[in-house]
């Protein structure tokens, strides 16, 4: 009769006044509520959901308070991202519990990787945490889903732990950037996240739930998001990438190009300073960035030790570069260390050059690698039309200028020295009239001293002849009488060139 009786005046208050409060009930009364509570809300008890805000990444919690270490939890991840985590006892990286889900190495299945951050870099693979693979894992339309059951280090972990109790549990999430990233390690290597963000769980609601589940429209149940970022690509390890790119693949070709082809010392000097410059930031850029990434904070990649060993000899080529230029300057010829500084250039252009491709699929990123190809092909290119090409329009230009109307001669040999056939009297027909050494036609009207015009307006040399032959003497052939010669006489001959006997000096003609 005591049951009817109170929840008829319970009843009764409550239809009366909205602001019902139970200290009006007789002691009695109040008795008997504290045996029979009121029943349980199913929006008061049940499991936890998140649900990004872009449907990203959507996780489902439950702690039941009748094991000590069992917890269930549910984890979607979109097929568009490389990869997706929620993070657990923490507001921040440092000391969370990290649960990732990306692809396995076939696409057609899951990878699940329970990672612990010790700071605000990659996370690290976390061997000691035990779960159990419930039903309904796997690829789920567009989404990755893994269901499972923590049997062990999931509410305590090294360095952090979970309130199971706590309505207001801190908790971070992540997405990695658009791609795919599959592998079966559990410790595979990550690109940097694209999207972050927390949220705040109430786990005290869910201690009396064995199971969790998301369902195709999940709404954030029991969960509160506290902030969302979007966050810019790495771009330390983005404008490392450049500088390099830049110091060897761009600036040292240039610089080697000023002085093989230009003979600008002075630029071949300036631009070698700046790519050593440019190298120095970039491998600055490099150390920093290796700070961030488990597979790089050990520094024993190839593409980090070829790094350092180009970097090195980049300084020595630099100092042998300067040794060999003051050197140069005092004695004005080729020193010893000229030979060592051209190989040291070599090395590193074509070392630094491999270890670059080496760095992008380091980094993940073996897209963009397309396009550090197609500049060294663009640079090759351009270097060899500027050497080669170079060299052999020079080489056309000098056959071109060494024709009659530029002042040369077809046969290459000087003036004085082409063979033609003798005319009669002594006269070389060989000889081409003209005025001046390089045949140009003489002006209209021009009649040198001592001879008529010719049909060409000019008239031909005077035939050369010698002197009369000696009285006695047989027949003339009109060479004149040998003498020795002597020491002036071979001086001149000297000076002239060759020494041969050219005859007697004769006066050059007059010309306008």
């Amino acid at each position: 009769m005591l049951l009817p009786k109170v929840l008829g005046r319970v009843a009764l208050a409550a239809t009366a006044d909205d602001t019902f409060v139970p200290c009006f009930i007789a002691p009695a009364d109040r008795l008997a509520l504290s045996i029979y509570p009121p029943p349980v809300n199913a929006q008061e008890t049940g499991q936890s959901v998140f649900v990004s805000p872009d449907n990203l990444v959507t996780f489902a919690f439950a702690a039941p308070t009748d094991h000590n270490r069992d917890v269930y939890f549910s984890l979607r991840v979109h097929q568009s991202v490389t990869w997706g985590a929620v993070g657990l006892g923490s507001d921040d990286m440092p000391n969370s519990l990290i649960l990732m889900l990306y692809h396995d190495d076939e696409g057609t299945g899951v990878t699940f990787s329970p990672r612990i951050a010790f700071g605000n870099y990659e996370p690290e693979y976390y061997s000691h945490m035990r779960w159990e693979v419930l039903d309904g894992t796997g690829i789920q339309g567009d989404y990755l889903v893994f269901n499972a059951r923590c049997t062990d280090h999931c509410r305590t972990w090294l360095h952090g732990s979970l309130d199971v109790f706590d309505h207001d549990q801190k908790a971070i999430w992540a997405v990695g950037p658009d791609g795919s990233l599959r592998s079966d390690d559990m410790d595979a290597p990550l690109p940097m996240h694209r999207q972050f963000g927390g949220f705040g769980i109430d786990m005290g609601r869910t201690n009396k739930v064995n199971a969790t589940s998301i369902s195709a429209d999940a709404k954030n149940i029991g969960t509160e998001t506290r902030f969302h970022q979007q966050s810019h690509r790495d771009l330390k390890s983005r404008f490392h990438a450049i500088f390099m790119i830049m110091s060897v693949c761009v600036l040292l070709p240039a610089g080697i190009l000023c002085l093989r082809a230009g003979q600008m010392v002075r630029w071949h000097g300036i631009i070698q300073s700046v790519a050593l410059v440019f190298a120095i930031v970039g491998v600055s850029l490099g150390i920093v960035t290796s700070f961030l990434y488990q597979r790089s904070r050990g520094f024993n990649d190839k593409h980090q030790i070829i790094g350092l060993v180009v970097f090195g000899l980049f300084f020595g080529q630099f100092v042998l570069g300067i040794l060999h230029h003051l050197q140069f300057k005092r004695t004005n010829k080729p020193t010893k260390l000229q030979t060592p500084h051209r190989w040291t250039g070599r090395i590193i252009l074509f070392v630094g050059t491999f270890n670059a491709f080496l760095g992008f699929s380091f980094a993940l990123n073996r897209q963009e690698g397309y396009f550090l190809a197609a500049l060294v092909i663009a640079v090759c290119g351009f270097s060899l039309f500027f050497m080669f090409g170079q060299g052999f329009l020079r080489r056309r230009q000098q056959r071109h200028t060494n024709g009659p109307f530029y002042g040369g001669h077809p046969s290459g040999q000087e003036p004085w020295r082409h063979q033609g056939q003798a005319q009669p009297g002594g006269g070389n027909a060989g000889y081409q009239p003209g005025y001046g050494f390089a045949g140009h036609a003489a002006p209209a009207g021009y009649a040198p001293p001592g001879g008529p015009l010719s049909p060409g307006g000019y008239a031909a040399p005077p035939p050369y002849e010698g002197p009369p032959p000696a009285q006695g003497s047989g027949a003339s052939i009109g060479l004149s009488t040998m003498s020795p010669a002597s020491g002036r006489d071979r001086e001149r001959d000297r000076k002239d060139g060759d020494g041969g006997d050219l005859g007697p000096v004769q006066t050059p003609r007059e010309t306008l």
